[in-house]
């Protein structure tokens, strides 16, 4: 993950939602593996140079689910903050309030689906608060949506 502006998912507190491997490490992201809030994984680039090609590609052509699943045994990784015993889930916001920003996870989710092999998972911590609320609920509400 590149790591740009504030790095809102590095602050105090958040390591309980959101554990941040960096590559490379900058100011903001820097402080947070020095403080034990994230990790680091070296990255020797001198002895892996061809494979780390790298092209810019807009996001209507990286999130497309045709090309994501040209990816074989693809498997997409996401999370959300809420599931239902229906399996839906709430990826990006808590009630009405916008907890995220919107991203690429339903394309990433159908891409890695159709892959030949392939798997998507979605991850969540089965509480939040620590402990007193329930991640996992029997339905929405009329307050949780």
């Amino acid at each position: 993950m590149v790591a740009m502006g504030k790095g809102a998912y590095v602050q105090p507190g958040m390591e309980k939602h959101f554990r941040h491997n960096a590559i490379f490490v900058g100011g903001v992201t820097g402080k947070a593996v020095n403080e034990g809030r994230a990790d680091y994984t070296p990255c020797f680039f001198l002895r892996y140079q061809d494979c780390l090609r790298m092209d810019i590609c807009p996001v209507d052509y990286v999130n497309d689910p045709a090309v994501i699943m040209k990816n074989y045994r693809m498997v997409s990784i996401n999370s959300c903050v809420q599931v239902d015993l229906m399996g839906q889930i709430a990826s990006e916001t808590i009630g009405y309030k916008q907890f995220s920003g919107v991203g690429g996870q339903v394309n990433f989710v159908r891409g890695a689906s159709m892959s030949a092999g392939g798997k998507s998972i979605i991850a969540t911590l089965s509480t939040a608060a620590e402990g007193k609320i329930s991640r996992i609920v029997q339905s929405w509400t009329r307050e949780q949506r």
